[in-house]
């Protein structure tokens, strides 16, 4: 059968616009379909909490401006306790300018601490008095000497341990009226000038020894004295104090 030349024409130009048919009907759908949504990046920062508020510049040291009681020492290893008979004779006392000062039965001394790195105390001084086969001091001062931790125990006291723990002191606040009369002595020798007249040391240790045996003592003694004359006085003080 043999197709004429108009014919072949025809089915040409049939083909040629059924493709553009399909091509605009393509190219419509693909227009027609949702664009997706450009990539949002998600946020992963979590809320920061709120930052604790720190404690106040000035809260007081649970420490300092107390006089403290050796109450026992007990051995962590073995669980033994030792009771102190008579605490009110074993005191220290914690000052802010870092010193300190206490009596270990009939002897006095004195000496710095560092609660950084630790709990630590260094004795500068102490009288070796003999006070006895029955007194504690000896065992005292050498537990001082080797705190190396130690603060409030959460009871009201003072936990002082040597180093590793091996041994744990147990340390109790004295009665209001000690610690009143240590702020009171050390009132009355200031007003009295005694910074003016001796070392800043030596009113130091005044004004605690005074507080430790006898306010109107050594107090009243104080005043115009050289530094000497201080010293001495304190010594006769105390060995009135002790014959009572």
């Amino acid at each position: 059968m043999k197709i004429s030349p108009s014919f072949q024409r025809s089915l040409r130009y049939l083909f040629c616009f059924c493709l553009l048919a399909m091509m605009i009907l393509t190219a419509c759908s693909r227009g027609s379909e949702p664009t997706a949504p450009a990539n949002t990046p998600v946020s992963t920062n979590t809320p920061k909490p709120s930052p604790t508020s720190a404690p106040p510049a000035n809260t007081p040291n649970p420490v300092q401006n107390i006089i403290w009681q050796w109450v026992s020492v007990t051995d962590q290893s073995t669980g033994d306790k030792i009771t102190v008979p008579n605490p009110e004779n074993y005191t220290i006392s914690f000052y802010p300018d870092g010193t300190l000062s206490g009596k270990a039965d009939c002897n006095a001394f004195d000496g710095t601490y560092s609660q950084s790195n630790g709990f630590t105390i260094g004795l500068a001084t102490s009288t070796t008095a003999f006070c006895g086969e029955a007194s504690l001091d000896q065992q005292y001062i050498n537990l001082l000497f080797n705190v190396a931790a130690g603060g409030p125990d959460g009871a009201g006291g003072l936990a002082l341990e040597t180093a590793g723990g091996a041994q744990r002191m147990a340390v109790s606040e004295a009665a209001a009226e000690r610690s009143q009369e240590l702020s009171m002595a050390s009132d009355a020798l200031a007003a009295r000038g005694v910074d003016e007249l001796v070392t800043a040391q030596m009113a130091g240790e005044v004004a605690r020894e005074a507080a430790a045996t006898g306010v109107a003592e050594i107090a009243e003694g104080a005043r115009m004295m050289s530094a000497g004359e201080m010293a001495e006085q304190t010594g006769e003080a105390l060995e009135r104090r002790a014959k009572r």
